[in-house]
């Protein structure tokens, strides 16, 4: 059975809305509209050849990350999806993560901004296997009302 694993950690800055999740999910937390749980995990992966070995925070197995596992009884099309907590409007705010996608059987991440309790467009996606390695992604958000950031992660 093929496996996935897809990781974002939030980049740590100054902030309440941050997480490197060393601690616990911060003010993220696991989306009610989906088919399954990012799970919170330290060390390597269960799965062999998918991903990361350490967490990029720490860059150790003490580190923490979390991750989506595909393995039975996930089904192509399945999401898993976590929310940050609400964002006052601004003119604009950055959004950096990392993220490690590595397995024979990667499909997508992407995140979006949620208004009003309305999913938009995609503001970051990205398919495929992309190496075993950790990778840094800057978002651009302008954004005129309060918001909620959500990373969602779909099956293949």
């Amino acid at each position: 059975m093929a496996q996935i694993n897809y990781v974002v950690d939030v980049f740590s800055a100054p902030s309440i809305y941050d997480c490197t999740f060393e601690k616990d999910m911060c003010r993220w937390t696991q989306a009610l509209d989906d088919t399954f749980n990012w799970t919170r995990t330290q060390g390597k992966t269960p799965s062999q050849f998918t991903g990361p070995a350490t967490d990029h925070t720490t860059g150790g197995s003490a580190g923490y990350y979390v991750y989506i596992e595909t393995s039975s009884p996930r089904k192509p099309n399945d999401t898993a999806r976590i929310e940050s907590a609400m964002i006052p409007a601004t003119q604009q705010k950055c959004l950096q993560f990392w993220y490690h996608m590595y397995g024979p059987h990667v499909d997508t991440l992407s995140v979006y901004t949620k208004k009003n309790k309305q999913l938009g467009s995609p503001v970051w996606t990205l398919s495929g296997t992309q190496g075993n390695k950790w990778k840094h992604a800057v978002v651009s958000l302008t954004v005129s009302s309060k918001f909620q950031v959500k990373s969602v992660v779909k099956i293949l």
